[in-house]
């Protein structure tokens, strides 16, 4: 049995949604849960600063261990985005006035 082009295609739009599903669905969810207690709560912040460290954690892993797949800091940017927005869900939003 080979897999024709379709088939990777497949294979890879499946990969690829896992991926920004996770980068989009925690955020997503700590925003959710976060906006009852705290109505200044931005979507588009929460988002931003969870992608933002995971690119900061994942470039500079790579940049320090180019050539170890297995270091502890690559799971260390894996769960960045959960990191990123329960931070900045709790500690850098702007409070309730």
């Amino acid at each position: 049995m080979t897999l024709t082009w379709n088939g990777y295609g497949f294979i890879l739009g499946a990969y690829y949604g896992i991926i920004v599903s996770y980068l989009i669905g925690f955020p997503s969810g700590v925003y959710l849960v976060a906006k009852d207690i705290n109505p200044n709560l931005s979507y588009w912040e929460t988002l931003g600063f969870s992608l933002g460290l995971t690119g900061l954690t994942a470039g500079l892993s790579y940049a320090i261990f180019p050539k170890e797949n297995n270091h502890p800091t690559r799971y260390l940017a894996l769960l960045s985005p959960v990191i990123g927005s329960i931070l900045y869900a709790n500690f850098i939003a702007p409070k309730i006035s």
